[in-house]
């Protein structure tokens, strides 16, 4: 069972076993209403007992909830369950969570899921392995911009079809060079088109 309770939440790479990182950003209830919110759930053996802990940060507040488990960790076997009880915990929230696994990753991506998880604990800075979801939208236009800029034709939907060849469905082609009149090959000469035609 997991209670809120304040606590440290800063982390320790040699005991961590288990790290796992909400994969959006939800709507939370709150006393002011929803609230935008990310968490993420830590696993911790010191070699004689274990802790596992859920945060819950606020995006639109500056606010960082710490959720424990209750029940005492006398077994890495133990811990094992306690992760997979919290992980059970953040999804009853309404919460995705990505895979929790830490001791099998390289140097460089525990140092990467170790950042992401400060960026939750403190509330200071935002967390950035969420993406867009937590960047603030585009500014409103000024009053009388909107009437005079051109808007951008809506994209068309593309539909899938059976390309004939391998059975596969196709959502669409890509152009990226084209054969001129006398047959030579052609890379467009817009920006976009010169990126494309590398990769």
């Amino acid at each position: 069972m997991f209670v809120e309770k304040d606590g440290p939440t800063a982390l320790r790479p040699e005991l961590l076993r288990a790290l796992s990182l909400s994969v959006e950003a939800i709507p939370v209830p709150s006393s002011t209403g929803l609230d935008r919110c990310c968490a993420a759930l830590s696993g911790v053996w010191n070699g004689k007992r274990g802790y596992v802990a859920v945060l819950v940060r606020n995006l639109d507040v500056p606010e960082v909830r710490r959720f424990v488990n209750e029940e005492p960790i006398a077994s890495e076997s133990l811990l094992g369950s306690a992760v997979d009880a919290g992980l059970a915990f953040a999804e009853s929230m309404g919460f995705t969570m990505d895979g929790h696994e830490f001791q099998g990753l390289g140097e460089a991506q525990q140092r990467e899921r170790l950042g992401s998880w400060n960026e939750v604990r403190k509330t200071a800075r935002r967390p950035r392995y969420l993406g867009p979801l937590t960047r603030p939208g585009p500014a409103a236009p000024a009053p009388g911009a909107a009437a005079s800029a051109p808007r951008a034709p809506e994209p068309r939907p593309v539909e899938a079809r059976d390309d004939g060849e391998s059975g596969k469905a196709v959502l669409g082609r890509l152009s990226i060079v084209r054969r001129t009149e006398d047959g030579t090959l052609h890379a467009p000469a817009t920006p976009i088109g010169r990126v494309r035609s590398h990769f």
